[in-house]
């Protein structure tokens, strides 16, 4: 094994889900390589910040400002909440921002092969030039994913705090039935990120949905 096929398969080493004559040739890569030990221990020191991430549990008022907040600012999924019967309305909203939070609906989009109905257009969320900021990313599911993998596309121009510029960040979790939040701490140092997309990929077993959020830029 070389540094390209370590750096290949480091993630599946980390989540220890490589075959056995992987693992091995892993192992015997990273007692010769120090460059490869040191970008498994920053890996490591990674994964360990996301765990550690802030996930506050939003009562239903806050989910209920939140999402008139951003019915009265015209920014929703094309979905009107008046015509929505039994009060499922949260559940079929399929992104809105409101005060920073981009809400993102997991409800049925694993079990269906083509969701892109349930949002109309992509959501924006405004960041500061050179200022740190937080991206507030809360999964709404009406099931528990055990397992799931959570996997982030970073735009150039924007980095997350203390992943050392990395554009894609990838780590397993288990989303919970009902509004489950991700506060991301970046930074933007280039205007040039305005226009630009970020994406959230969600996958559980053998379904998976991609939700896409333009960044722009004050």
């Amino acid at each position: 094994m070389n540094c390209d096929n370590f750096t290949k398969y480091i993630d599946d080493y980390l989540d220890e889900t490589c075959a056995e004559s992987l693992r091995l040739a892993c192992i015997q890569h990273l007692a010769e390589c120090a460059d490869c030990t040191a970008r498994l221990q920053r890996e490591r020191e990674l994964l360990q910040l996301l765990a550690k991430l802030p996930v506050p549990e939003p009562t239903l008022d806050f989910l209920d400002r939140a999402l008139d907040q951003s019915m009265n600012e015209s920014i929703q999924a094309g979905i009107d909440r008046a015509g929505i019967e039994g009060g499922n309305w949260r559940a079929a909203v399929g992104s809105a921002i409101a005060a920073g939070l981009v809400i993102l609906a997991l409800l049925g989009v694993l079990e269906a092969p083509n969701n892109d109905a349930l949002v109309a257009e992509i959501p924006e969320l405004t960041l500061s030039l050179n200022v740190p900021d937080t991206i507030r990313l809360s999964f709404n599911s009406n099931a528990e994913l055990p397992g799931a993998r959570l996997t982030l596309k970073i735009p150039q121009g924007i980095d997350v705090i203390g992943a050392d510029g990395k554009r894609s960040i990838a780590w397993n979790t288990t989303i919970k039935h009902g509004a489950n939040i991700l506060e991301l701490p970046v930074i933007v140092h280039d205007a040039l990120v305005d226009g630009r997309i970020f994406t959230a990929t969600v996958k559980h077993e053998s379904r998976e949905k991609t939700f896409s959020i333009r960044i722009s830029v004050i």
